[in-house]
């Protein structure tokens, strides 16, 4: 048993100042109302964001017999989220321009930004758990069965977004069903384990399109479902030699969501994603590695060992742009080091050996602008570690 309490506060600042070439980059025009409406014009949000959540979690087993068990836990969760929102607005004096001037002028920056402010907030009382039922079938084989539920918490939306937009965001709802074995040999020199799952989520929280204020925001957008196989492994080869490995197959998918903002390449405002792979969620993705280990005094083991890692292609973005495609890409770890009387270990590492470059996230910029940002992954790392147990 146990208790949990969280407190954030999260106060953010945002200034957009428009300059001279804002008319013909953002408008495609560059006049004298399109200059003076935003040549100079400023927009500033200020939010305010405080949560407080409450929780307190248990968990029990009961053993039915010498082979049966069931596991159950629960945890109850009650959390509290304030917010605010403020938008102002500057800029040059449009007193000077024509009757057409002004009229266009005084659109075009209502369209960029207007004064704006509302308070929100959302309270919750969720109660969350799962039940596990193993079974023993020998010393060397376990089977299981486990339902869990859970949720995301929901949250607000503290941005510039039209009249129609709820800024409330729902809490998503988790079910969870998995199944599996896990097994040894009784020499323990072979190990592998299985499991099968499959998870539905509800009210999932995702990036849409607000064609009012021509802005994205986060929005409860149906259901989303992802199921899959994943076994691991592990054999000692020989004395001191051991190997290990483990893939996952993933499908994961919307079930719902008919109002996703569309890529460029799609020339539409909204798309129905209903049916489509969900971003991030790599349909493939594996490991295996090796450590080899002997003694070098009586009180000294050296060991050398390497991690190879592979996730196939993902899409980043959540409205699957194809400009956000990421490829499938694999990665090597290498460590050689020492133990010390069981108490000292001392290595020397690599991570990324082949310096590999790949991207962890690929994300076209709003607005269908064109511009495609990503960040690169780690390059090559050498390091050192030490550890001590007392």
């Amino acid at each position: 048993m146990g208790a949990f309490y969280f407190h954030q506060n999260l106060d953010s600042h945002a200034l957009t100042s428009y300059g001279s070439a804002a008319p013909i980059w953002l408008l495609g025009q560059n006049t004298v109302a399109t200059q003076a409406a935003l040549n100079g014009f400023a927009v500033t949000g200020d939010s305010r964001l405080r949560t407080n959540s409450y929780a307190a979690f248990g968990q029990g087993t009961w053993n039915i017999s010498d082979r049966l068990a069931l596991t159950v836990g629960a945890r109850y969760t009650k959390e509290k989220k304030t917010g605010s929102f403020v938008q102002t607005v500057d800029g040059p004096d449009l007193s000077g321009l024509s009757p057409t001037d002004l009229a266009i002028a005084r659109g075009s920056r209502a369209a960029f930004g207007a004064p704006n402010a509302y308070t929100n907030g959302t309270r919750e009382n969720k109660l969350s758990g799962q039940a596990n039922l193993s079974y023993k079938f020998s010393d060397a084989v376990l089977g299981y069965a486990t339902y869990a539920h859970g949720f995301k918490s929901g949250g607000l939306t503290l941005t510039n977004v039209g009249p129609t937009v709820p800024t409330t965001i729902e809490p998503e709802s988790i079910d969870h069903y998995e199944v599996g074995l896990k097994t040894r040999t009784p020499n323990h020199v072979l190990t592998v384990n299985v499991a099968a799952f499959w998870t539905i989520d509800k009210n999932y929280q995702a990036t849409v399109y607000d064609p009012i204020r021509t802005t994205t925001y986060v929005s409860n957008v149906g259901k989303v479902r992802s199921r899959g196989i994943e076994a691991e492994g592990s054999v000692n080869l020989a004395e001191g030699l051991t190997a290990y490995g483990a893939v996952t197959y993933l499908d994961a998918e919307y079930l719902s969501f008919k109002n996703s903002p569309c890529p460029i390449e799609m020339q539409a405002t909204f798309c129905d994603l209903s049916g489509r792979v969900l971003p991030g969620a790599p349909k493939w993705s594996g490991a295996v590695g090796g450590e080899y280990s002997r003694p070098v005094t009586p009180n000294i083991e050296a060991y050398v060992g390497f991690d190879y890692s592979y996730r196939s292609g993902i899409y980043y973005a959540s409205n699957l742009a194809a400009s956000s495609r990421i490829p499938g890409y694999s990665l090597v770890n290498a460590r050689v080091g020492a133990r010390i009387d069981e108490r000292f270990d001392v290595s020397v590492w690599a991570r990324n050996l082949f310096n590999k470059d790949y991207f962890n996230t690929l994300q076209p910029a709003a607005f269908n602008t064109g511009l495609v940002s990503g960040v690169l992954g780690d390059p090559r790392v050498i390091g050192f570690t030490g550890r001590v147990r007392f």
